[in-house]
């Protein structure tokens, strides 16, 4: 019996009214029935609701419904019976309430956007089994929420393509330049980082592995004509020494030492920036890491981000490129 959003709730809330040991009456399971729908219930809808959960067998299995009619409340003849056939402790209620919780908050994202029903349904049937309290709702963890960025329209077609093998071709206009251009990419990965979102491909055009972000393009198609080039591409190698999401064609890592103050060296101590990491020495007011990474953009822009906290030890190009900038920016201020 295929059952709309609103039946699906109302059943629901009947059924946890039933089984709570409050001894519900008629408007007090009517009461809760518009708190979770927002729509007030008519007495003959209730009494519709009621017959049918126990005349009809799938899925309510001909539920025991009665009424006492000296204490005028509804019940269940027996005991055990409940429409979800879930039985959970109260610890794993709660936690499937924090979970479905948080995953509502990342259904703005492109991937989420066809699990938004299901999350939802999944909160409403753990509010109306749970006996939720309505005054406590989890809102009490907030994950960081990006503003949406450009893009977006092209993920689900990335993402079929990604899944069949199937080659992809766009125009992409690069911040870097002035004029947009055509690209065939074989695309093997889809990573959001920092709120926007990157595909990560074989070009043909460049003959190697390249990431482009999804906000840079312009115009998306999926070709059916070109081969497809299966590769052993593995992110977690790939990305191994990258800071950030982008990794250079040319050139290697290289071992790098940053020098902190006490207070912020004590932030990468609790929360290492990189799987590299590794505390080398220890003073009176500053801590010393070496890292191996990729000079990259990222690592650049990470550094200035820590302002004076911070000092590049080696090597000797990555300390030029931050005395360099650090200078041009002052002459801003000058």
């Amino acid at each position: 019996m295929p059952l709309n959003k609103n039946a699906y709730i109302r059943y629901h809330v009947i059924d946890a009214c039933l089984r709570d040991h409050k001894r519900y009456k008629r408007e007090e399971i009517m009461d809760r029935i518009e708190q979770h729908t927002g729509y007030p219930i008519s007495v003959s809808m209730f009494e519709k609701d009621l017959a049918t959960m126990r005349n009809i067998p799938e899925p309510f299995n001909f539920a025991p419904i009665k009424y006492n009619r000296g204490e005028n409340y509804y019940y269940y003849d027996d005991p055990i019976y409940s429409l979800s056939k879930i039985s959970l402790k109260e610890d794993e209620m709660e936690s499937i309430e924090m979970a479905s919780a948080i995953l509502e908050q990342y259904s703005h994202l492109p991937f989420m956007r066809q699990f938004v029903d299901t999350v939802k349904q999944i909160r409403t049937m753990v509010k109306t089994t749970h006996q939720y309290d309505e005054q406590n709702p989890v809102n009490h963890v907030k994950l960081k929420r990006a503003t949406k960025s450009g893009g977006q329209q092209y993920f689900q077609s990335l993402d079929t393509a990604i899944r069949e093998r199937s080659v992809v071709i766009f125009r992409y206009h690069s911040f870097n330049t002035d004029k947009a251009s055509d690209y065939i990419l074989h695309p093997y990965l889809l990573n959001e980082y920092e709120g926007r979102w990157y595909v990560v491909g074989m070009s043909d055009e460049h003959g190697e592995i390249r990431t482009f972000g999804l906000d840079r393009i312009i115009s998306l198609s999926i070709e059916t004509k070109i081969k497809y080039k299966v590769s052993d591409f593995n992110p977690d190698e790939y990305f191994k020494h990258t800071l950030g999401f982008v990794r250079p064609s040319k050139g290697k890592p290289e071992k790098i030492l940053l020098k902190f103050n006490k207070l912020r060296g004590k932030y990468l101590l609790s929360q290492p920036i990189h799987e590299s990491q590794n505390l080398i020495k220890e003073g009176k007011d500053y801590y010393i890491f070496e890292f191996y990474l990729y000079h990259t953009f990222e690592l650049e822009t990470r550094i200035l981000s820590w302002g004076d906290s911070v000092m590049v030890v080696s090597p000797p190009k990555l300390k030029k490129n931050i005395i360099g900038i650090l200078d041009n920016n002052l002459k801003q201020y000058i």
